[in-house]
């Protein structure tokens, strides 16, 4: 599967959209450019899939017929999904809460 090329050192913000759906791809993509550094801070890559696309079926089985974005854990596991860009309102604070983040800040 595409996430297990990732596991364990990156997370990931998976966007399916319909291709031509302009709207939510670009305020994703708007996000990552504003937020560079942040998003490299926490380790998320961005994959966008359309949702026609043959390589969707390597994704888990949920994202085959749902649009959106999802937050991929290291471990591979979903922690977050919305069909909009709410998810992107409480990302980091999202990341920041998850156990392995708050190792790497040296945080208990």
């Amino acid at each position: 599967m595409i996430i297990d090329n990732y596991s364990w050192s990156n997370r990931l913000l998976i966007m399916i959209t319909d291709e031509g759906e302009n709207k939510l791809e670009k305020c994703v993509k708007e996000f990552f450019a504003q937020y560079e550094s942040e998003i490299k801070d926490r380790k998320l890559k961005l994959l966008h899939f359309f949702v026609n696309d043959l390589p969707i079926k390597e994704l888990p089985s949920v994202m085959h017929t749902k649009k959106g974005i999802w937050l991929i854990g290291y471990d591979g596991s979903i922690k977050a999904y919305s069909e909009d860009t709410r998810l992107l309102i409480n990302l980091f604070e999202l990341i920041d809460s998850m156990p392995m983040r708050r190792e790497e800040l040296g945080c208990r």
